[in-house]
């Protein structure tokens, strides 16, 4: 069966896969150019991310121990305190006994919130990191993006509108095609 494109979900490996063939690419036809060397970079940023996302699939015992263990004493605690509770005849009528009933209730609901907060702190962590990866390689493809906005084909066509702000053009009008391509 042919392997489905889903353009929901990256796949890093064809990402590092595509980003060393067009490093390939641009180092045979801009050798020493500064695209080659960010395209380089692209290449091992990929590959240090896909170090990453292998790391962040491995349980991170540290944290998952930790979040038992608070678990495991703030179960013992609850127990704790509501063994200590002592209901007598100190509590007369329907009122009390419902206020006593909602505090247990919120306790409860608390606990549980409390549980869901902690349960979920390693997925929140390894989120992050994914996160910080994902955002260091769109740095890099922001930087290719300026590298390429000085890059105008219109100044070929019309070199009389360059400003003497303008980047000087460096490439042939064949290289400046092939660049933008």
């Amino acid at each position: 069966m042919a392997a489905r494109l889903n353009a929901r979900r990256l796949d890093v490996e064809c990402i590092v896969s595509t980003a060393g063939k067009l490093s390939e690419r641009v180092g045979a036809r801009f050798p020493g150019r500064g695209i080659h060397q960010l395209s380089r970079e692209l290449v091992g940023l990929g590959r240090e991310t896909e170090r990453r996302l292998d790391e962040s699939r491995k349980p991170n015992w540290i944290v998952r121990v930790s979040i038992a263990t608070l678990i495991v004493v703030g179960l013992a605690l609850l127990g704790i305190s509501a063994s200590r509770v002592k209901l007598g005849s100190d509590i007369e009528g329907i009122d009390e006994w419902l206020s006593v009933i909602q505090d247990a209730i919120q306790d409860v609901i608390f606990f549980g919130v409390a549980i869901v907060f902690l349960v979920t702190i390693e997925a929140r962590l390894r989120r992050r990191g994914i996160l910080v990866a994902l955002h260091e390689m769109r740095s890099v493809v922001h930087v290719i993006d300026m590298h390429q906005l000085t890059k105008d084909p219109d100044s070929l066509l019309y070199p009389d509108r360059r400003t003497p702000s303008s980047e000087p053009l460096r490439l042939t009008p064949f290289e400046l095609s092939r660049y933008l391509d």
